[in-house]
This record gives structure tokens, sequence and C-alpha cells, in this order.
């Protein structure tokens, strides 16, 4: 007996809410999500057995549903195959963003994280050659523009857990009206609808970092109050600069056929077009 396992799994798409989603999800009092939100068990952690990924929600007796945020699982080839193998049943939620925006985002997170030193343009142009490394972090990793094209992601889903199982949230829809939107997820999963004010925060915002010399020392202090200050002081208040227009131009065609096969797959007219 490996203990109780999630009945829903929030899969992604990175950088589009799945932080707030989840944050706000952790709030309702008939939802348990661990304390680590990316627990990556179907994509990196899964040679360590169902026991290990029990251990996240031994703590969730008494919780009517039980859940985990890792925004991989979608994008990732090998690890939607295995969620079909272990969690058949599992209600999955997607929330969506505008591509080009999600691109963008995806990338300053990289850079802010020190793991990208290429212009946007140049991390784009390297994007083909760095999809065939043979390890599915870096592909992850770099998939600036390849993981905003949702459709066929969702399609696989849609294979191997049902369409019925799937609930698809647009990230522009939830920051413009939570309440409305976590209420359509509750009732997805079957609990009351209660709406924590965790909703209206904004839980995982960019922020330009001022040194990655410094921010690579406040990562070797250990796990606390220190740690999260020093963390803390390494960031500006900055958002990061615009995307270039005519870059922007680019990606926005790049991805308009696939945002509109996506409209038709939702039944309703995206935001982003």
């Amino acid at each position: 007996m490996t203990g109780r396992l999630p009945d829903f799994l929030i899969v992604g798409a990175m950088r589009s809410g799945t932080t707030s989603l989840a944050r706000s999800l952790e709030r309702h009092p008939d939802v348990f999500l661990p304390p680590t939100k990316e627990v990556h068990f179907f994509d990196r952690n899964f040679d360590k057995g169902l026991s290990w990924y029990a251990a996240h929600f031994r703590s969730a007796s008494g919780y009517a549903v039980v859940g985990e945020a890792t925004p991989e699982y979608m994008y990732d080839e090998e690890a939607r195959r295995r969620m079909s193998a272990t969690l058949p049943e599992a209600r999955l939620i997607a929330i969506l963003r505008d591509p080009t925006d999600r691109a963008y985002s995806h990338y300053w997170h990289e850079r802010n994280l020190g793991r990208e030193s290429l212009s946007f343009e140049q991390a784009l142009e390297a994007e083909e050659r760095r999809l065939q490394d043979e390890d599915p972090v870096t592909r992850c990793r770099f998939a600036y523009a390849e993981r905003g094209f949702y459709l066929h992601q969702l399609r696989a889903l849609e294979e191997t857990h049902g369409r019925s199982a799937m609930n698809v949230v647009l990230f522009e829809d939830f920051v413009s009206d939570p309440h409305t939107e976590f209420r359509r997820v509750a009732s997805f999963l079957g609990v009351s609808d209660h709406v924590p004010d965790a909703v209206e925060r904004n839980w995982n915002p960019t922020k330009l970092v001022r040194s990655q010399g410094a921010r690579r020392l406040a990562r070797k202090l250990p796990k606390g109050p220190l740690r999260r200050l020093g963390l803390h002081m390494t960031v500006t208040g900055d958002s990061y600069p615009p995307m270039p227009s005519a870059l922007r131009a680019a990606l926005c065609e790049r991805f308009r056929e696939s945002n509109r096969d996506l409209g038709t797959w939702l039944g309703r007219e995206l935001p982003w077009g």
C-alpha cells in the first residue's frame, strides 16, 4: 500500500499562472496540495517510486481532493505516458497563456536563474538545436516557443485521460476575473465554491535580477528567513523590458494557425488571436 495519490494534477503551462492557481487551491478547505508546489514525479523523480510520491500527500487525511502542480507534465511526452499508466483517473487542469507572452516570460525566468545568456532573439534561433539535447530537462528549459503549441499537448492528454477529465483555464481570464475562474475550477474538482482571498494575488511575478553572482551566493544559504531575505535583495522592483515589436509580430504569426485550431478545439474565441 503506497498511500494516497493525487486526484488531480495542474499540468501546465509554465509561466501561465500555475503557481497562483495552486496557491489559491491549497487555501481551499476541501483541497490538499503539498508544500512543495512542483513535485516533478512524472518527469524527473519517477525512479524514486510511488511510495516516495505518496509521502508528499501523507498529511491529506480528511481532504476531499488531493493534487499537485508541475507545469512540465503537459509538455513532457514521457511524463504524459507515466501519468496515464499511474493515474488514469486523475483530473487534469491546464492554464494557458498567450504563447508569445508565455515564451518571453519563460525566457526571462531562465535569465533570472542564470541559465540563459543569449538574447531572446538568439535563444529562439538556437531553440531547434537545443531541442535535440538528450536531456529532457534541458529540452523543457529552453523550449520557449515549442511549449506554446498547446493543442498538440492537450490532444495527447485527451487520448490518455479523455476530454471530460480535462479543464482548460486561460491565464487572461484568470487575471481579469479570478473569482469566476476559480469557481469553475472548484466545480470541476467537485468541491465547494469557496473562493480564497489568495486568488487576487500574483504569486510568481518575474523580476529582474541585480546580480547573478549575489543570487548564487544567496541560494547557498540554508533554507529559511535569511535565505529568503538574501534572494529578495537580489531582485529589483522592475519587470523585464518589453519585447521588440518586430520579434513580437513574428512570434504572433508563428503561433497564429495553432491558436486558431486551439480556439476551435476549445469552442471559444481566444483573447490572443
